[in-house]
């Protein structure tokens, strides 16, 4: 395994002209050549061949499983972002006003990690709402099956764990270079 390349699929909103958002996958490459060998295919809501901030190519979330056919994705990463709550999101895509529907942002790709047996995992997310006890409930459902969910806050974990999440790991924004996360995904799955 030494010499296994990972392939990883991260998604988020690097279709949009945001610093903040397009660092996020320079940020996950850097750490995770660290670590080991891999490439990363971006997702979001809108494909973007000429990214912002130099990125490589953006898929759209429903291209993720042709891509996943040709090529099999080791793993699923969601973040990080201020995304993890029940609102929609109000983006700007070029010119153009966007919105990201509720929960679009988190619920989609973990369906879609689930659905093709591919482990997730949750990078530097924040938890900016407090919910309703239907929403904690739906919330712990869709985490279920999740590998690894790091936060970027006090206020996000405290967020999750009043939502019965277990084993939320909260990290300084843009650092987690996911060691933890490898050792659990070489027992995960079966590369």
């Amino acid at each position: 395994m030494a010499n296994k390349k990972y392939h990883i699929a991260q998604f988020g909103t690097y279709d949009i002209e945001s610093l903040g958002d397009t660092t996020f996958p320079k940020v996950l490459a850097y750490g995770l050549a660290k670590q080991l060998n891999c490439e990363i295919e971006l997702f979001s809501m809108t494909e973007c061949a000429e990214p912002y901030n130099g990125n490589s190519h953006v898929y759209l979330f429903e291209q993720f499983a042709q891509r996943h056919m040709q090529y099999p994705f080791d793993a699923v990463i969601i973040g990080g972002g201020e995304f993890l709550h029940f609102r929609s999101m109000d983006v700007i895509i070029g010119k153009e006003q966007a919105a990201y529907p509720e929960g679009y942002i988190w619920k989609r790709p973990l369906e879609l990690a689930k659905q093709h047996r591919v482990p997730a995992f949750l990078n530097l997310v924040g938890v900016p709402y407090d919910m309703s006890q239907a929403q904690q409930k739906e919330l712990r459902a869709s985490l279920q099956n999740v590998c690894y969910v790091s936060v970027r806050d006090t206020f996000s974990e405290k967020r999750l764990k009043c939502a019965g999440v277990e084993n939320v790991f909260c990290t300084a924004d843009n650092l987690w270079y996911m060691s933890v996360c490898w050792a659990m995904l070489s027992t995960t799955s079966n590369v």
